[in-house]
C-alpha cells in the first residue's frame, strides 16, 4: 500500500464542529469533523478514509527500481502532456521527486491516444481493475444461479460490468457476446421492463469464462505498435526498434485495407519475443484496421474477417490482451516512412544535444551544406532534393558564403568538400565517420584547425521522422566533428 498524508494546519471551525486538538496529526481537513461524519451514516471506507488516510490500491507489489523510464512525444502530444501534469501537480494528486529519492521507486511511461471526439487524452501506461470492481463484479455473479429468477435490471448491470472492463480483460468483447445475444433475444426495453424477472436457464450460463480465477487480476502494461502500409510495402515501429517489409507482386492487388491489417499482423509477428505475454495497443492510420481489432473481427469484407479471424487467434495466445487505436496520418511518420521504402539515406539527422555540444567546442555555423527541412540544424542551407531550400540544391554546384559551414554528409561526398575546403580556404565543421583507412581521411588531418571531437554514442545518434526511426547500428559510424580550414 502506498499512503498519502498530508500535515496541514488546522482551520477555523467552518462545519460547527469542536477543533480536535493541535497535538493530533490530522490527515485532512475532514478530520477534525470526523463526529458529523459517523452522524450522517456514510459507508465504512469512507469513514475509514477520513479518519485515517487514503490508500492507492497494488494489486501486487511494485517491482525494484531498473532505471528512469522517460516518456517522449512531439507537437501537440507533448503540449497536452505538459498540461495533464500541471493539472496533477495543481490538485496536489503527485509530486515532483526529489533529487534525493530519483534512483528507487517505480516508474510508469505515460502516453497519448486519439479520443473518438477528436484531440488527445493523455493515460498511463498501467492499468488494472481495483478489488472494490472485481469484488464487486464477483457479487453480481453468484446472483446468477441455475433455476433462480432475477430482474431484467440485473442482467444489465452485468452486462454493463462486463463492458466496462474489456480493456483489461484478454477478449474481454469476445467473451460477452453470446450472454449479449442471449439477453438480446429477450426482445426487452431497458426503460420499460427493468423490473421483470427472468428465469436463469441452462443458456445463461454463457457467464462461466468469467468465473475464470485471476481473468479480472491481469491488468496490462502497455506496449506500443505503430503500424502503416502502402501499395509498396510496410513498416512498423515498437520501443524504436524498426521493421520494413515490400509486397510481392500478388500482394500488391490486395485492397488496402487488407494490406494495412496484413502489416499489423507481421508487425506483431516481429516483435513478438519483446510482446509476449504483454497487453498490446496497435496505432495505425487505418481505421478500418482498429474497427477489426476492437470488434473482433466484422461481417462486410470476408477477407477482412478471415484475415482478424487469424490475427485474433493467434494473438490471444501470445498476448494478454490486443487492441487498437487511430492515429493521424500526419502523427504516423514513422511508419509512413518505413512502408515508403525509408530510411533514406541522405536525411539522418544528428541529435540535437550533440549539434549544441559541437556548437559550444567549434562556434555555431550558419549554413548546412546538405541538409532538407527535415534535418537542417542551420536556418540557411544547400539541399540535395529540395528545391525550396534557401540557398538552393547542390552545394557543390554554387559558391560558399565567407562564414563558418558545416557539413553531415554521405560518405561518398567527403572528398569532393574537402578539395572545395582547400581550393577556396573554407571553414567547415565536418562530421564525418572516424575511418582511418579511407583515402580520404589523410586529407581531413591535413586540414584539421583544432583537435576532433568523437560524438557521444547513444541510441538515437542519428533519427529520421522526428526521431522516431534511429538508426540501428550508430555505434558502426564512430562519427567525429572535425573543424577545418583551407590554408591561406
Amino acid at each position: 500500500m502506498s499512503r498519502v498524508r498530508q500535515v496541514i494546519p488546522f482551520p477555523a471551525d467552518t462545519l460547527g464542529g469542536d477543533i480536535a486538538s493541535p497535538t493530533v496529526l490530522q490527515v485532512s481537513r475532514l478530520a477534525a469533523h470526523l463526529t458529523q461524519w459517523h452522524a450522517c451514516a456514510p459507508s465504512p471506507w469512507v469513514v475509514k478514509t477520513v479518519a485515517t488516510d487514503y490508500q492507492l490500491q497494488f494489486w501486487t507489489r511494485p517491482p525494484r527500481f531498473r532505471g528512469i523510464i522517460s516518456s517522449t512525444v512531439r507537437s501537440e502530444a507533448a503540449t497536452i502532456l505538459r498540461e495533464e501534469i500541471d493539472s496533477l501537480l495543481q490538485k496536489k494528486a503527485i509530486r515532483v521527486v526529489p533529487t534525493s529519492e530519483t534512483d528507487r521507486g517505480w516508474y510508469s511511461r505515460y502516453f497519448v491516444v486519439p479520443k473518438k471526439g477528436g484531440g488527445l487524452r493523455p493515460i498511463p501506461g498501467r492499468a488494472r481493475l481495483s478489488e472494490h470492481r472485481v469484488a464487486t463484479f464477483h457479487h453480481c455473479l453468484t446472483q446468477f444461479q441455475l433455476g433462480h429468477r432475477l430482474r431484467f435490471q440485473t442482467i444489465l448491470r452485468l452486462l454493463g460490468m462486463m463492458a466496462s472492463m474489456i480493456a483489461v480483460v484478454p477478449l474481454g468483447l469476445l467473451l460477452m457476446r453470446a450472454f449479449q445475444r442471449r439477453t438480446l433475444s429477450h426482445r426487452l426495453c431497458a426503460s420499460c421492463h427493468l423490473w421483470r424477472r427472468l428465469p436463469i436457464t441452462a443458456s445463461c450460463m454463457l457467464i462461466r469464462p468469467w468465473k475464470e480465477p485471476g481473468l479480472l487480476h491481469q491488468g496490462s502494461f502497455c506496449k506500443v505498435v505503430s503500424t502503416d502500409a502502402s501499395l509498396r510495402g510496410w513498416g512498423a515501429l515498437c520501443d524504436s526498434a524498426s521493421v520494413r517489409g515490400v509486397w510481392t507482386a500478388l500482394q500488391r492487388e490486395l485492397h488496402i485495407n487488407h494490406l494495412e491489417l496484413l502489416a499489423a499482423f507481421l508487425a506483431l509477428k516481429h516483435f513478438c519475443p519483446v510482446l509476449m505475454g504483454q497487453h498490446v495497443l496497435v496505432r495505425t492510420d487505418n481505421s478500418t484496421v482498429v474497427s477489426y481489432i476492437n470488434r473482433q473481427g466484422g461481417t462486410r469484407f470476408l477477407p477482412l474477417l478471415k484475415l482478424s479471424h487469424s490475427l485474433l487467434l493467434w494473438c490471444s495466445v501470445c498476448f494478454l490482451l490486443l487492441r487498437a487505436t487511430h492515429i493521424l496520418g500526419c502523427l504516423n511518420l514513422g511508419p509512413d516512412l518505413l512502408s515508403s521504402g525509408g530510411p533514406l539515406v541522405r536525411e539522418w539527422r544528428l541529435h540535437p544535444l550533440d549539434v549544441a555540444q559541437i556548437w559550444d567546442i567549434f562556434g555555431r555555423a550558419e549554413v548546412d551544406l546538405f541538409a532538407s527541412r527535415a534535418n537542417a540544424h542551420c536556418p540557411l542551407f544547400f539541399s540535395i532534393t529540395d528545391h525550396d531550400a534557401p540557398l538552393g540544391t547542390d552545394a557543390l554546384a554554387h559558391p560558399c558564403p565567407d562564414m563558418l559551414l558545416c557539413a553531415f554528409c554521405l560518405v561518398e561526398m567527403i572528398q569532393p568538400v574537402l578539395e572545395r575546403v582547400r581550393r577556396q580556404h573554407l571553414s567547415l565543421i565536418l562530421v564525418a565517420p572516424w575511418w582511418p583507412a579511407k583515402p580520404w581521411y589523410a586529407e581531413i588531418i591535413s586540414l584539421l584547425a583544432a583537435r576532433p571531437w568523437q560524438l557521444p554514442l547513444r541510441r538515437d545518434l542519428h533519427s529520421q521522422a522526428g526521431g522516431e526511426v534511429i538508426h540501428p547500428r550508430p555505434e558502426l559510424w564512430r562519427l567525429h566533428a572535425y573543424l577545418l580550414r583551407g590554408q591561406i
